[in-house]
């Protein structure tokens, strides 16, 4: 699908927010924002296998689990391996109650590295080596031009780590993932590289959107240029409730402070007890890790802003 091909005007999806009980379809409605989802645990992580859904290779039960992906209700069977999802669960039980979907980008791949295993899409730089599930496609099919849905970890550079790679149907937006902030002049999107690339001066977005929550934004392009770009699509804030645990997987942004490590959503307070190491199951320590390390955190929430005790800091690389 060639870029040209695309309708030029802006692509307006505006999806309802979808709260936690809500046991329609994503149909569309007036804006984003809503209710988040409290008192559960949290599940940050690629989809690992099936039978049930395993994150970061965690068995969670979707019997009674709401799934959405890309805003839209969808079922188990429309996830694929490599997916990154946000989910809330309980690790007691091991009862996922929401899995939610959204790509890190879709939209045409503008140039190929093959040296590197690298692409451009939208001036974002993703990296498929490794580790990457392909879905409809093959690395000899990615090629300026082609139309990609990138699902993976963004590291602090605003480089998308990639877990999946699909061939887009022909039908998809084109998009990309961020988290909103506020700032000074409204709400904002959290990497700053997509800030200078994509979205230029602005973001069109109605009322609601809460810091750090995931969204999605639509991007209208013609002839090669990015035209404008709008919030489509905010997922329900599955809030960092104070004493429930959360496991994610992360890239910390800056090298480690005493004790504190940050990571793109979470501040992570480290002890004595915090076991720390690499994904072989080798020991490690603080001194480990530094800014752009991938690491599958393991913790209790100390405060709703994101400040987590960690039990175990496993390093990905």
């Amino acid at each position: 699908m060639n870029i040209s091909s695309k309708h030029p005007l802006l692509i307006i999806v505006m999806l309802a927010l979808l709260s936690a009980c809500d046991s329609g379809g994503g149909g569309i409605g007036g804006g984003v924002g809503g209710s988040g989802i409290r008192d559960t645990d949290v599940a940050i992580g690629d989809v690992t296998s099936f039978g049930s859904v395993f994150i970061n290779e965690r068995r969670f039960d979707t019997s009674d689990a709401q799934i959405f992906v890309k805003g839209r209700r969808a079922n188990e069977s429309d996830l694929r391996v490599g997916m990154v999802v946000t989910a809330a669960v309980s690790f007691d039980s091991q009862l996922a109650s929401r899995i939610e979907y959204l790509p890190q980008v879709v939209g045409p791949v503008s140039a190929v590295d093959i040296a590197a295993s690298s692409f451009e899409i939208f001036g974002m730089t993703v990296l498929y080596g490794g580790n990457v599930k392909y879905d409809g496609l093959t690395t000899s099919d990615i090629a300026a031009g082609v139309v990609l849905e990138v699902s993976g970890y963004p590291d602090q550079s605003g480089t998308i780590d990639a877990t999946f790679i699909k061939m887009s149907d022909g039908n998809d937006d084109f998009l990309v993932q961020g988290f909103s902030s506020v700032r000074a002049g409204g709400v904002g999107f959290g990497q700053s590289s997509i800030n200078v690339q994509v979205t230029g001066q602005s973001i069109s977005v109605d009322n609601g959107v809460v810091t750090n929550q995931s969204v999605l934004v639509s991007i209208s392009v013609s002839d090669q240029s990015t035209l404008s770009s709008r919030i489509s699509y905010a997922a329900p804030s599955i809030e960092y409730s104070q004493n429930r645990s959360i496991e994610i997987t992360d890239y910390v942004t800056v090298e480690p402070v005493g004790r504190l490590v940050s990571t793109s959503r979470l501040r992570l307070l480290t002890n004595d007890e915090t076991v720390i190491e690499h994904q072989n199951g080798q020991p490690a320590s603080i001194d480990d890790i530094e800014a752009n390390t991938r690491l599958i955190v393991s913790g209790s929430v100390l405060e709703v802003n994101g400040l987590v005790l960690a039990k175990r800091l496993q390093i990905v690389k």
